[in-house]
């Protein structure tokens, strides 16, 4: 029987999938019990000439082709075609760890959860460093908590690699990817969060996030993340449809302050890229209203620390002495 189904999109990653591949299908577990589904997005290098040579060796690795369409169809196309109880979205540019699938198969055939939470390892690309991620600012009250429990309770939230998602779960709430956007995962997690009935947290580091040189779209910013992030803030607002009456201030103020944070990391890194005085000129014509109306829900969450919250404040009077903080204090 096949417990866990890794998906792993593919797209100009040459560089990468050959590490990624190998720590996978360097854990000393049964083939039989998982699988990995490939998903070439349209790669235009040679990444498939790797994963080709994977699949001649190992018969729980399948490939799926298709034209591209973006990391959220992959993942969705990918999940489509799972056969496993549980899910886990890999990156193509990070890794496992060597004894990682063990543990995780160890606790999907113990525990009936909706998600598992697995721990997160932060590599710089360039140094090497390596910094563990932890799961919350306070700290973990419990290894097993409610999903909206987790939602709000401090913790980091994102990204989706770090959460293992029962099959069923998924389908039975019609969770997928918001396609052809970026920032999918804040959108994707807080949704499924909330959600779940069950999340159990596995405080071992099983995933290493690398953190790209170029390339990532955490490395590279344009308008398109802002107007991304606008979706992300519209698609979270439909939702509470879905919330309970007496969760919505606590949901708003989640959302707010997951799309504030993003944004406020893109103002930080932005100035390099493009004329600021014209972006900022832009950028308070788009969305300081959805930010200077929205801004006092965050006050509701600890997720917004005092740093943030001088953050806001200035943006508030004008992003142009936020980025004058910015560009002498850094985010």
């Amino acid at each position: 029987m096949i417990l866990l189904s890794i998906i792993i999109p593919v797209y100009k990653v040459e560089k990468y999938i050959e590490k990624c591949l190998s720590s996978i299908f360097s854990n000393n577990i049964d083939l039989s019990l998982y699988e990995v589904i490939l998903v070439n997005d349209g790669t235009p290098d040679k990444s498939m000439s790797i994963v080709e040579a994977y699949s001649t060796k190992y018969s729980n690795l399948k490939i799926i082709n298709q034209a591209n369409q973006g990391l959220s169809m992959a993942r969705n196309n990918g999940i489509a075609m799972a056969k496993g109880q549980y899910v886990w979205c890999v990156d193509s540019d990070d890794w496992i760890s060597h004894d990682c699938l063990n543990l995780i198969i160890k606790h999907i055939r113990e525990i009936n959860s909706d998600m598992f939470a697995i721990g997160l390892m932060s590599v710089e690309e360039k140094s090497g460093k390596s910094t563990y991620v932890p799961f919350s600012r306070d700290t973990i009250k419990s290894i097993n908590c409610r999903g909206k429990d987790f939602l709000f309770g401090n913790n980091r939230l994102t990204p989706t690699q770090k959460y293992i998602y029962k099959l069923s779960f998924l389908e039975e709430n019609h969770l997928v990817y918001y396609p052809k956007i970026l920032h999918e995962d804040a959108e994707y997690c807080l949704r499924a969060l909330y959600l779940a009935k069950s999340v159990n947290i596995i405080d071992v580091p099983c995933y290493f996030y690398l953190q790209r040189e170029s390339g990532a779209i955490t490395k590279s910013y344009s308008k398109k993340n802002f107007d991304d992030l606008v979706v992300v803030f519209n698609e979270l607002t439909k939702f509470e449809n879905k919330v309970a009456t007496e969760d919505l201030i606590f949901w708003r103020a989640e959302k707010v302050v997951c799309v504030l944070m993003f944004m406020l990391g893109a103002m930080a890194k932005v100035e390099k890229q493009i004329d600021h005085f014209l972006f900022w000129d832009n950028f308070d014509k788009c969305y300081k209203n959805i930010i200077s109306e929205n801004l006092w829900r965050g006050l509701f969450t600890k997720r917004l620390n005092r740093h943030s919250i001088v953050m806001c404040i200035l943006y508030y009077l004008s992003p142009h002495i936020l980025f004058k903080h910015i560009q002498k204090k850094g985010l």
